[in-house]
């Protein structure tokens, strides 16, 4: 057990901290119960398939597996959303520097930004927009943009405008000078995932070999799954399948971390 939640605390699983320039995303803390019930539904589907296949060890396992899908399934879609929002910063920022360039304001120029935006960064802009129709400062208002995208460009777009606010240069050169670092930042990232997907694929499939050997020969293999769950010996080598497969596991992404 002990192994299991360092394992699981060292890989990030489950619910992560998405804290940008000391702000914490309100999107990144709750817990929905929906997600609570198709985390249970996928733990009784694991449950089935593994009495299924192996008895009640593979039970368990299979429960523990349907369940932990569910946070992992969340933290995916949360690391796509980042992506999304990461990709969608630059068209924004031109369109503020085109909107200043026109001779409007900083809120006037969110406020067009915010029509020409989509999903998912649009509910960030409107939340800004809103922050400043209601009296709220720039600052206040930048911050709630910063908070509601939270990601570190996004940090970086906040930080950008308030300094060239504050400096009272010449802001639409100061964005597109930060566009274009945004994205150069953003071709490094997709370099560097081409670069590394075949690696990537390489260690999911060797990681999902064990489970996909028990899939197709538990069902025919009882006699030698019994050793397993019902013999001292077959429990340490399960065991030390476990521990081998998370060292693996941990070693692959360490290789693959971006440095």
């Amino acid at each position: 057990l002990t192994f299991v939640l360092w394992f699981a605390r060292r890989a990030r699983v489950g619910r992560r901290s998405r804290a940008v320039a000391g702000v914490r995303s309100r999107f990144g803390v709750r817990v929905k119960t929906r997600s609570v019930k198709v985390g249970v539904a996928r733990a009784m589907a694991g449950a089935l398939a593994g009495t299924v296949l192996g008895g009640p060890v593979f039970a368990v396992l299979g429960a523990i597996a349907g369940g932990s899908s569910e946070p992992l399934l969340r933290a995916r879609a949360a690391r796509m959303r980042d992506r999304r929002v990461t990709e969608q910063l630059p068209d924004m920022m031109r369109a503020l520097a085109a909107a200043i360039r026109s001779g409007r304001s900083i809120p006037q120029a969110l406020e067009a930004a915010r029509d020409e935006a989509v999903p998912p960064l649009r509910p960030a802009l409107d939340i800004t927009v809103a922050r400043l129709s209601v009296g709220a400062t720039l600052d206040e208002a930048l911050d709630a943009f910063g908070s509601v995208a939270a990601t570190p460009d996004a940090a970086i777009v906040v930080e950008t405008l308030k300094i060239g606010r504050a400096a009272g240069g010449n802001l639409p050169l100061i964005l597109d000078v930060a566009v274009e670092s945004l994205v150069e930042r953003d071709r490094i990232v997709r370099d560097r995932a081409a670069t590394s997907a075949q690696a990537k694929m390489s260690a999911v499939v060797v990681g999902l070999m064990p489970l996909a050997f028990f899939a197709i020969v538990g069902p025919g293999a009882r006699d030698q799954l019994r050793v397993l769950v019902g013999d001292p010996i077959g429990w340490a080598l399960l065991a030390g399948g476990v521990v081998l497969e998370a060292g693996g596991a941990l070693w692959m992404r360490a290789l693959l971390r971006p440095r």
